[in-house]
């Protein structure tokens, strides 16, 4: 039991600094990343946009950043 504890613990950090689509519809994708700023950032989420956009046979353009949490950002694109 404590190990499980403790794994979490160790694993937590490191997962919160990963880039992933929080949400897709065929239409746009929303990517969380951690808080970059400037093209850096959008170079970051961009690839993850791309495979989800792809999967339906379309291609990501960005549209917009917002930062609703501390320490990460929002990435919105359209799959055009």
């Amino acid at each position: 039991m404590r190990f499980l504890i403790v794994l979490g613990l160790v694993a937590s950090p490191a997962l919160a600094q990963e880039t992933f689509a929080v949400g897709f519809n065929g239409y746009s994708v929303t990517v969380s990343s951690p808080n970059y700023s400037g093209q850096t950032a959008v170079d970051t989420a961009q690839p993850v946009a791309d495979t989800a956009c792809q999967s339906v046979g379309k291609s990501a353009v960005f549209q917009g950043r917002r930062a609703p949490q501390r320490g990460n950002a929002e990435f919105f694109f359209l799959c055009l």
